[in-house]
């Protein structure tokens, strides 16, 4: 993690975002994680925030962000049906940001996407074409913003850039909700 938040700070970048798949995890080594991350961020004057990649069975992946909002789904192991993901968002109290990540759009549930807050368009180099970035548009509709990622397995990977954003400032976890939901745009 260190060499990774190194490696990023030089290359200009105001923050590290780690989002590990839910099923390759466990709810003590994402804490662990969580743990290593706010130790580091403190020592390094550098934010490095610990999220959450989750995947909602038949339908898609997402990317959460919010201590709490991450501890509760992985403590479920029971999110079989787009019910039961709603059922577990409207439980939270904490505030909490997701990103549709990896967007497959196949989901006959579409009401899961007015849940989002934003989507990828770009991660580590692949971009969605234009015809499906207008569907992403139309099924998540503005205020819903689109996002590169990266999607880094190593340094190798750091080559590809951002979202950049001017005058964009994140110190922590709340920063970066508050720029990801579109509660507060």
């Amino acid at each position: 993690m260190r060499e990774l938040a190194s490696a990023y700070r030089e290359l200009g970048h105001i923050a590290l975002c780690l989002t590990e798949h839910n099923y390759a995890i466990t709810p003590e080594s994402w804490e662990r994680q969580r743990e290593e991350a706010a130790s580091l961020s403190a020592e390094m004057n550098f934010p490095i925030i610990v999220g959450l990649e989750f995947w909602l069975p038949k339908t898609e992946e997402i990317l959460v962000f919010g201590q709490e909002a991450c501890r509760s789904l992985l403590e479920l192991d029971d999110i079989i049906v787009i019910k039961d993901f709603n059922d577990w968002y409207i439980s939270q109290k904490d505030p909490f940001a997701l990103i549709l990540a990896h967007p497959y759009l196949w989901t006959d549930a579409p009401d899961l996407y007015l849940l989002m807050d934003g989507y990828e368009v770009v991660n580590t180099g692949l971009a969605w074409d234009d015809n499906y970035v207008k569907k992403m548009e139309q099924w998540m509709p503005s205020p819903r913003r689109a996002y590169k990622g990266q999607d880094t397995h190593s340094l190798a990977d750091l080559h590809h850039p951002c979202n950049e954003v001017e005058d964009l400032i994140i110190r922590d976890e709340t920063d970066l909700i508050k720029y990801l939901s579109v509660i507060y745009l």
